[in-house]
């Protein structure tokens, strides 16, 4: 009985890993139970010292197949977001590309040091490929009694990015400004509430 059982639960798992390989999507669970799964590319983009400017980018596609952008640019004492999600691509832990010109930018002071706000434009042309073996990380369950596993796979960048503020002169960051950058994968699965 145990071994039926256990094939059945090999198969189902099998069959709901094809499903989101294949880019089959499933619900996402109410309230955060269930499963989730998520892939996501990301980048801290000008680490060196002497960067113009720092770009923090993430790529995601989560359960429900949707692909999401989150983009942060640190210059000049300010924090620079675009109002928009930009065209990007996600292969599992394979690659992924964000790439858009013109990208309109509103900016803040970070950390409230007295800063006006400010507009400008963003053009990026970021690529990553996976590079090495993928390291497992497991999660076991805390107070909220999840499990799950997680997959990081370190990855190669290549391209830059430009940011243009209104009235200002162009900063570009590209790889050679150093980079932290890697491919990840996130399977969480969380018990119902009790009832």
């Amino acid at each position: 009985m145990r071994t039926r059982t256990a094939g059945a639960l090999s198969l189902l798992l099998a069959a709901g890993a094809l499903g989101t390989l294949t880019g089959t999507a499933a619900a996402a669970p109410p309230d955060g139970r269930g499963a989730t799964t998520e892939y996501k590319a990301t980048t801290q983009l000008g680490t060196a010292e002497d960067a113009p400017l720092t770009l923090s980018a993430a790529v995601t596609r989560d359960t429900s197949g949707a692909l999401v952008t989150l983009v942060e640019v640190y210059v000049d004492g300010l924090v620079c977001t675009p109002g928009q999600d930009l065209p990007g691509t996600l292969v599992l832990l394979e690659s992924a590309t964000l790439t858009a010109s013109g990208v309109p930018l509103t900016c803040a002071p970070a950390g409230g040091q007295g800063l006006g706000t400010a507009t400008g434009t963003l053009d990026v042309d970021l690529g990553w490929t996976g590079t090495g073996p993928t390291e497992r990380e497991g999660r076991t369950g805390n107070r909220d009694h999840c499990v799950g596993r997680v997959l990081h796979r370190a990855a190669a960048l290549t391209g830059s990015a430009t940011v243009t503020l209104d009235g200002g002169q162009s900063l570009t960051v590209d790889v050679a400004d150093g980079h932290d950058s890697g491919l990840s994968y996130y399977h969480t699965a969380c018990p119902p509430p009790a009832a």
